[in-house]
């Protein structure tokens, strides 16, 4: 359980450095799966989901290798000098995703799905620019995400939840002397369940957002242009009343009986 528990920190902890690194750059795209449902949307084009693709792979496979370099030794005493796959001094699960023996082909393809349309649901509601959550924070709670999502639902088959980061480090693994069983792994019918459930954990996730969330999010709400809500007291039993004011060439009014709401303006979100 402690292992569980340090390697579900380690997973958010390494995506929220991850995500600052390139945030303003590209984005930092390292999901193949998010790729997908936003070149869906349109928010990146087919061949930009393509390139991402390719590099997002190649970037997993260089550090899964970088990885096996490091604790070579370590790997090598552990296993008596073999490079095992399954078995009591199996080290292929470092790097590429195995499930459980207790789960069956039918529930790691629901395994999968289900937690990828959960990444993408949060992430979704993390990074609309109508939630108004800041650039600079959204890394950080990123990384929270996975480390609940890795807390709740890892225990099956690791949750890979992103096609690069357990097909690079498999194909790594035979690369490097595993051998064929990294792939062939209960009768082939394992390595393609975290490489195709991701994308369709990846459609149903982010059309959720959209149906029961996005669609209630107004693309008008401006931030700038919010009512004071002040309480105005009056004596001799003068009713309350609704005070208009100016603030910074804004017109608002001051509502002492109800919660504050936004105006909404003309504002066009970026």
């Amino acid at each position: 359980m402690n292992d569980y528990t340090a390697l579900s920190i380690g997973w958010g902890f390494s995506l929220t450095l991850s995500a600052q690194m390139g945030y303003l750059i590209s984005g930092s795209h390292m999901n193949p799966a998010v790729s997908f449902f936003l070149s869906m949307f349109g928010k990146i084009s087919k061949l930009q989901f393509i390139l991402y693709c390719i590099v997002q792979t190649a970037g997993a496979f260089l550090g899964s290798f970088l990885v096996f370099i490091l604790y070579y030794d370590s790997i090598m005493v552990f296993s008596n000098g073999s490079l095992a796959v399954t078995g009591p001094t199996a080290t292929a699960g470092m790097f590429a995703t195995y499930p459980n023996e207790h789960l069956s082909f039918m529930g790691s393809i629901i395994d999968q799905i289900l937690s990828t349309m959960v990444l993408v649901i949060c992430i979704c509601i993390i990074c609309d620019e109508r939630n108004k959550i800041p650039r600079i924070a959204q890394p950080t709670l990123l990384g929270f995400m996975l480390t609940l999502i890795q807390f709740s639902m890892a225990w099956n088959a690791s949750n890979s939840m992103n096609p690069a980061r357990d097909f690079g480090p498999r194909l790594m693994t035979l690369v490097v002397g595993y051998g064929w069983e990294v792939f062939s792994y209960r009768n082939y019918s394992w390595f393609l369940v975290p490489i195709i459930c991701p994308f369709i954990g990846a459609f149903i996730g982010a059309w959720i957002y959209l149906l029961t969330i996005g669609v209630n999010i107004s693309d008008d709400v401006d931030e700038i242009s919010r009512p004071l809500t002040l309480p105005v007291y009056h004596s001799n039993n003068y009713p309350l009343q609704h005070i208009p004011i100016k603030i910074e060439g804004y017109n608002h009014q001051m509502n002492p009986i109800g919660p504050m709401h936004p105006r909404l303006t003309s504002y066009k979100s970026h």
